[in-house]
């Protein structure tokens, strides 16, 4: 009985963190919708519904898809139209993507998680550690050590690491002639055509391993590793910090005292009393850092040329898409709300105490 009350209350609870992100999502369409009207203009309003540059110069054709849209109307008439076509699917033409708004994010969505989960995984697991250590260890060498770790970590812009990574690790080993790591893209073009993937998830790795496909497997690993690294790097230097902190904070508590007076081993006190308390932080910190790997870490894709939705923004940037930023726009706004929702309901699982109601 007690276990289906709790069922039912988790159940409200989501369901209302999810009514109260509809106030959020329309916010966020509202911003943008607005912006990239003031941004691109008539044009560029009309140019979200373009699939080919030379209709931008053809009267009929802008007068055909400026009825169509509605976009002879009030802004807020427009604002009305446009929330309709979201709503049934309809977010533009990516221009830069040469496909449909969702279509292309389908198609970009699945590197871009593939890389933020590697490098969430890389920061937690060494960014724990290293957290644990520090603590356990307080104002010993290695302690200090781990500190001027995470403060460079914290401080090192991602994009200049990516770079030195690229010359260390591609460039210097290459002209060496030893093995080296490559330095764009997830795949190796060759071991692509030799050994086609068959696609399920677009996850290359979890694809690969799938279908047994080795070569194609080990060809996605090594692309992966260098923008994984120059991307966690940050990250677990934070996570790093963090946990240090609340490792601390918890091991001055009595319930520590207790357990430690109990006989029981320091390892025990610290893996099973400190460290389950001392992880909340971290775990909110480990979701706001995935939900902006999410919304693609554009830096780190633009300069290891990852086929993401990082990458896929930047070139939309630059060239005035507009269909594309409002559509990103508003991917990342429901991979945040998403990722802050799941963060919340693990909550529980760290703190009994927390109840959802």
């Amino acid at each position: 009985m007690r276990e289906l009350a709790k069922s039912v209350r988790l159940r409200t609870y989501v369901i209302r963190r999810l009514i109260l992100a509809i106030p959020v999502l329309f916010g966020v369409s509202v911003m943008t919708f607005t912006l990239s009207h003031i941004v691109g203009g008539p044009i560029g309003a009309v140019a979200s519904y373009v699939q080919n540059e030379q209709q931008l110069h053809n009267p009929a054709v802008l007068d055909l898809l400026i009825k169509q849209h509605h976009l002879d109307r009030p802004l807020y008439e427009q604002y009305f139209y446009y929330l309709v076509e979201l709503i049934n699917g309809d977010w533009g033409y990516s221009r830069t993507g040469r496909q449909p708004v969702l279509n292309a994010i389908g198609q970009y969505f699945p590197a871009t998680f593939e890389l933020a989960l590697v490098t969430t995984i890389i920061s937690l697991v060494v960014g724990v550690a290293i957290g644990i250590v520090s603590a356990v260890r307080k104002d010993r060498p290695i302690d200090h050590v781990t500190r001027v770790f995470s403060l460079t970590g914290v401080s090192m812009p991602v994009f200049w690491l990516g770079l030195m990574l690229q010359f260390m690790f591609y460039y210097t080993l290459r002209i060496s002639g030893l093995p080296y790591l490559p330095s764009s893209g997830r795949v190796d073009i060759f071991v692509a055509l030799d050994y086609p993937l068959q696609t399920i998830t677009g996850l290359y790795l979890l694809d690969s391993l799938l279908t047994g496909n080795l070569p194609f497997f080990l060809s996605s690993l090594h692309h992966i590793i260098l923008p994984s690294l120059a991307l966690s790097f940050t990250s677990l230097a934070m996570i790093a910090r963090i946990m240090r902190s609340s490792m601390l904070e918890v091991m001055r508590q009595d319930y520590i005292t207790l357990a430690r007076s109990k006989g029981l081993s320091e390892k025990v006190v610290i893996y099973r009393h400190a460290l389950r308390n001392a992880a909340i932080p971290t775990v909110t910190s480990t979701g706001l850092m995935f939900g902006a790997l999410l919304g693609g870490a554009t830096l780190t894709e633009t300069v290891f040329a990852w086929p993401g939705l990082g990458k896929w923004a930047t070139a939309a940037i630059l060239t005035t898409d507009i269909a594309t930023v409002m559509g990103f726009a508003l991917i990342v706004a429901v991979i945040y709300v998403t990722v802050n929702l799941i963060v919340d309901l693990v909550y529980g699982f760290f703190d009994p105490r927390i109840r959802y109601g």
